[in-house]
């Protein structure tokens, strides 16, 4: 059986930090592309409340920053 170790939890979390950041940066791209082809203003179209339409993706990359932040804060701990 194989023991969690510090430095096994920390290449675990780079890895889950990482496939996070890279889902933040698609669903970033993918938001920015509907928005300008829209023709949306910034504030309205970022606003899951007055965009329904991309609420839910809204929503995750919000918690996607969350979490990012948060493990950054673990690591620097």
């Amino acid at each position: 059986m194989r023991r969690s170790t510090p430095a096994n939890l920390s290449s675990v979390g780079a890895a889950r930090d990482g496939a996070g950041q890279a889902e933040l940066e698609s669903l970033k791209a993918q938001l920015e592309a509907a928005r300008q082809a829209a023709g949306e203003a910034i504030g309205a179209f970022y606003d899951p409340r007055q965009n329904a339409e991309h609420a839910a993706n809204l929503q995750r990359s919000h918690r996607l920053r969350e979490e990012m932040a948060s493990l950054m804060q673990r690591a620097e701990a």
